[in-house]
């Protein structure tokens, strides 16, 4: 590790995230952290898990025929699903 960098917890239990920290990991409003704690390390990994966007899922579907607003809705919940647990399995990591 190069250089320990730190945040201020709240009150509320909120950590202000060093400006270095989320430049490096390109950590946006609206993503999400996930937590692992490792007992035997004693020692907390951090997963960014980034916001879904509109721009994220356009133009995926490739369809030959048109689709009711609702299929099209169901599609588009079933791929953002599966972009998120993919994301949760293997996003950037803070060791």
């Amino acid at each position: 590790m190069d250089e320990l960098l730190s945040g201020k917890v709240t009150e509320k239990g909120q950590v202000t995230i060093p400006i270095q920290v989320r430049e490096k990991l390109n950590i946006r409003s609206g993503d999400r952290l996930a937590y692992l704690i490792d007992d035997q390390e004693e020692e907390i990994r951090i997963k960014v898990i980034k916001q879904t966007t509109v721009e994220d899922v356009f133009g995926i579907f490739k369809v030959d025929k048109s689709l009711t607003f609702d299929i099209e809705r169901e599609i588009a919940h079933e791929n953002v699903s599966a972009k998120y647990r993919q994301s949760i399995k293997g996003d950037k990591e803070i060791e």
